[in-house]
Formats: C-alpha cells, structure tokens, sequence
C-alpha cells in the first residue's frame, strides 16, 4: 500500500535560516522607501535590510582594519617616534 504524502509546508533548511528576530522602530517615511527599495531589487524587506546591513557592516569592518593596519606602532625605544605618510584622502 503507498503511503499519502505529508500535507504543509516542508520543514526548512537548517543551514539556511535565520535564528533570531531583532525589531526595529521605523519612521512611515522610512518604512516606505525601505518597502520601495526592497521591491526595486526584486526582494523581500526583510531580505533588503538584512543585505544592505551586512554591506554595511562588511565596509566598516574593512574601514577599521585598514585604519588599524594605518596607525603607528608603539616605538621600542623611549622618546623615539614613528611617523607614517598621511593617508590617501
């Protein structure tokens, strides 16, 4: 005898979901060109936030490290300073 198959939706991936919810406050103003913006890209809102944060973080990341990478090294020697070229602006 075959069996029925299941009725519902099919468990998701658990790789692949997201594990907690974080709300946030948004002006109408807001909400509207996030919705706007979200359509434009052929994604869900939620989708469009969570990408353009991670965007947004992954820059900053990069801008700290590279000004890390930047800074000057404590000097070895008492009352000797290190000088670097100024940054590229």
């Amino acid at each position: 005898m075959a069996t029925k198959p299941k009725m519902g939706r099919p468990p998701r991936d658990p790789d692949g979901a997201t594990s907690r919810l974080h709300a946030i406050r948004l002006t109408d103003d807001e909400k509207i060109n996030y919705e706007w913006a979200a359509k434009r890209a052929k994604m869900t809102v939620s989708a469009w936030i969570r990408d353009r944060l991670n965007k947004a973080v992954t820059l900053e990341n990069k801008r700290a490290r590279d000004a890390k990478k930047r800074a000057a090294p404590p000097s070895d020697v008492p009352g000797v300073a290190v000088y670097l070229p100024a940054a590229k602006r």
